[in-house]
């Protein structure tokens, strides 16, 4: 009878309990599902961006320089024209339309990222936006694996692009860092500069789709983002992903 008893006061007790964890679970599921959302609506922007890129800039260019290509000929033929300055704009032209192109070539996949590793594809990187934009990029890395698994390099590949982005366009700089260090239980990514800064509480009541996007690639990679800015007192943006097991078992580093 005892038993019995206890049995139905326990009873409620332990319904409560699954509600809760039920309801626990579903909570989980929809933020997981909600981060993924905003992160696939972030990768979709990004693609119409780069889609109007091609069509209102790339486009128009190569029709332009069709009409120019076009121009010389008939100048040509007829021996109206002389044709050496003109094919060496062609040739300029050219050689700008290749390099934009290879540019947006690698927003969409950066093959070298699988190619070569995660090293050589930012150093690759900083140097082409040193190029394109005459800014100093400095980039330091120590101890990095041979191996990493692909979602943290994708991760942490992406997250440098469009923080180095965002402080070419912002900060007023022409030298920025770019540090990458591993560690015994993961690794850590560090972009620098000494610019114009911002105020972090007003940057997160108006996070940008840069900033939101950074934000769910850490996410997604199981590691922290940290963003130490003040006005006038420069940026820094300081990311950490964990090792699993097996990625701390890779071995072999790049020193």
């Amino acid at each position: 009878m005892f038993y019995r008893r206890s049995k139905e006061k326990l009873a409620p007790l332990v319904e409560f309990d699954q509600t809760v964890n039920s309801t626990e679970d579903v909570t989980a599921r929809t933020i997981a599902q909600e981060v993924l959302r905003s992160l696939l609506a972030a990768q979709e922007r990004e693609l119409s961006s780069i889609a109007r890129e091609l069509h209102d800039d790339i486009c128009q260019r190569l029709y332009m320089l069709s009409l120019k290509i076009e121009k010389v000929a008939a100048g040509w033929a007829t021996g109206q024209l002389h044709i050496g300055a003109e094919l060496k704009q062609i040739r300029q032209q050219c050689s700008d339309l290749t390099a934009d192109v290879q540019a947006l070539s690698h927003q969409l996949h950066p093959s070298i990222l699988d190619n070569l590793g995660l090293v050589i594809a930012l150093r690759s990187f900083c140097r082409e936006i040193s190029e394109q934009t005459g800014v100093a990029v400095e980039f330091t890395y120590r101890k990095i694996p041979d191996a990493l698994p692909r979602d943290i390099s994708l991760a942490l590949f992406r997250i440098a692009q469009e923080a180095l982005h965002n402080a070419v366009r912002h900060s007023g700089q022409k030298h920025f860092e770019v540090d990458l260090q591993g560690k015994f239980d993961g690794i850590e990514l560090d972009v620098r500069d000494q610019g114009v800064g911002f105020d972090i509480a007003t940057a997160k009541t108006m996070a940008g789709l840069g900033l939101v996007s950074m934000r769910e690639r850490v996410h997604l990679v199981n590691g922290t983002m940290n963003i130490d800015s003040k006005p006038n007192a420069g940026t820094r943006i300081h990311v950490s992903v964990p090792f699993d097991q097996q990625s701390r078992l890779l071995t072999g580093a790049v020193n």
